[in-house]
């Protein structure tokens, strides 16, 4: 009768001691998770608009924030600025990716932040429906003359832009913007002209 006592004693010594492994494996992970916490924490006390811009997936300089990224994908081209007017105009790369939405409109409503706290507008008003062949990058003038920008700034810190796929599905209701942060700024240099424009 001994060995079985035994046996079962040693059986019993294994399920405590395999059960106990899982719940440290998992009192590590809450601390790891609790370490995560703490480091967007300390990131947003001591650079709170760094902590802003990795909230909203924009890392590094010309990263952008696609809204719609399972239907197109977005490349910024050129941002360049006249010293003479303070404008500055925005091309970008767009590529459609689903043949239901060929049909696009971006740029109806652009605003732009620099680093100092000004904000300002693209007054040209003039936007138009670009046609997107699936899978071929198209250029469309995003913002023609975003207006005021103080000539020799270096970089538009966020530059928000309202979009649409397809009008008779109406993406871009949800008001998500096609954003793109940290821009540089090519002062001095004449913009290509955006294809089909």
């Amino acid at each position: 009768m001994k060995n079985p006592i035994r046996w079962f004693a040693a059986l019993l010594l294994l399920l405590v001691c395999a059960a106990a492994v899982p719940a440290e494996s998992h009192a590590q992970s809450k601390l790891k998770k609790l370490g995560q916490v703490l480091g967007r924490v300390k990131e947003a006390v001591d650079d709170p608009a760094a902590a802003a811009r990795n909230a909203l997936g924009l890392n590094g300089t010309g990263a952008q924030a696609n809204p719609a990224p399972g239907l197109m994908e977005v490349k910024l081209v050129s941002c360049t600025g006249d010293p003479a007017t303070g404008e500055v105009s925005i091309v970008i790369a767009v590529t459609a990716l689903k043949s239901e939405y060929t049909q696009a409109n971006f740029g109806n409503t652009v605003k732009a932040f620099d680093g100092d706290g000004g904000t300002y507008e693209d007054k040209s008003g003039m936007k138009e429906n670009v046609q997107l062949p699936v899978g071929v990058p198209v250029k469309v003038e995003m913002a023609r003359q975003i207006a005021g920008v103080p000539a020799g700034t270096p970089s538009l810190r966020l530059v928000q832009a309202t979009w649409y796929l397809d009008s008779s599905a109406h993406y871009g209701k949800e008001r998500k913007f096609l954003q793109f942060s940290d821009v540089p700024i090519q002062w001095g240099e004449t913009p290509a002209p955006a294809a089909g424009q």
